[in-house]
């Protein structure tokens, strides 16, 4: 169980090694998949499946004979999946500290989404505008991440994650703290005006060593770009978050007016890269001209991690759940039709009933 459990959820990996025996061929398999995820070398991948074999052959029971033949098929995924290995293969410029301490802190087995951004679209190799419109908790943040991380490789200077949020502005600072190497350094700038960095401290700003990652409110940026003109010809990549928010009223105006300004710096020949993170863009060719990214960097999809159900509640208490987009489906089956039905009772609101009609 220990195998069938750290293969197809690898976060568990260390817990599950220290529950096997010594000597014991899972304890073996096990050290063999730690070794090959935490490197990503290739070489190791057939003697990870002979150990996997061998555990197979020594199921105690038919039943945990037959969860580890379905186990394979996890197996077989983490191989391509590897962050490790896809980023060893597919983004050799990225510092092997920063892809260890990545590793380390658990970022193990990328998303399906974000594998294919990586070797299909080349999304860290390229210098294009892009646009990552994927669902939620499809792996957006960390693509904006190794986009920064790549764009410094390519041309050391300043890169800039655009967080619309305080709290997700903290959060992510405190991710990068936990993947980036020392060597670059983690500003931020996400808060009133005092707090923790402030808009003075821009020293070095068209250095040609500088490594910095600056994570900001779209608000905070347009104030530094005014009051530090200079960091201007060291800005290499800028990743928006939440980029559908250019369609709202005030904050959705100054968005705007930020991206204009990259795209003005780009038009003036600044080495200045452009990503934009959705996750409810439905219609991007707009955005894409606007822009100016070509159509192989637009990473779209429907791969989601978690299975959705659509259901109708009905004030006869009819509850009634349908197929829906679901992929997996029975043969003949179509998007209304329903899965299941329950009959549970209308809540009554005193005066208005569930809706109120005022």
């Amino acid at each position: 169980m220990a195998v069938i459990l750290a293969t197809a959820a690898p976060y568990l990996l260390g817990e599950m090694l220290s529950r096997c025996a010594s000597g014991s061929p899972e304890k073996a398999y096990l050290e063999l998949l730690e070794a090959f995820l935490s490197t990503g070398e290739a070489n190791r991948i057939e003697a990870v499946r002979e150990a996997f074999i061998r555990c197979l052959l020594a199921a105690p029971t038919p039943f945990e004979g037959a969860l580890l033949r379905s186990t394979k098929l996890c197996l077989e995924h983490l191989f391509r999946l590897s962050v490790a290995r896809t980023l060893r293969e597919h983004c050799t410029m990225l510092p092997q500290a920063y892809v260890r301490q990545l590793v380390d802190s658990g970022v193990r087995v990328l998303l399906p989404p974000q594998f294919r951004a990586i070797a299909q679209h080349k999304l860290l190799t390229s210098s294009e505008n892009a646009i990552i419109a994927l669902p939620t908790s499809t792996g957006k943040t960390l693509l904006g991440e190794l986009c920064l991380v790549a764009a410094l490789q390519q041309q050391p200077g300043v890169v800039c994650y655009l967080a619309p949020y305080v709290a997700l502005g903290r959060q992510l600072a405190r991710t990068l703290q936990e993947h980036v190497p020392g060597t670059v350094r983690i500003r931020r700038m996400i808060g009133g005006f005092r707090e923790a960095d402030d808009l003075n401290s821009h020293e070095d700003g068209a250095s040609g060593h500088r490594m910095e990652i600056i994570v900001a409110t779209p608000e905070r940026l347009d104030a530094l770009l005014r009051t530090a003109p200079s960091l201007i010809t060291g800005l290499r990549c800028v990743v928006c978050d939440e980029a559908q928010l250019v369609r709202n009223d005030v904050r959705g105006i100054r968005l705007e007016g930020l991206i204009t300004r990259m795209r003005l710096l780009q038009e003036r020949g600044y080495p200045l890269r452009l990503v934009l993170l959705s996750a409810v863009l439905s219609r991007y060719d707009t955005l894409r001209q606007w822009i100016d990214a070509p159509e192989a960097s637009v990473v779209t999809g429907s791969w989601r991690p978690t299975a959705r159900r659509i259901a109708l509640w009905r004030e006869s208490g009819n509850l009634t759940w349908y197929i829906g987009n679901d992929p997996i489906r029975r043969a003949g089956t179509a998007s209304n039709s329903t899965i299941g039905q329950l009959i549970l009772p209308w809540p009554a609101w005193p005066e208005h009933g569930f809706y109120p009609t005022k």
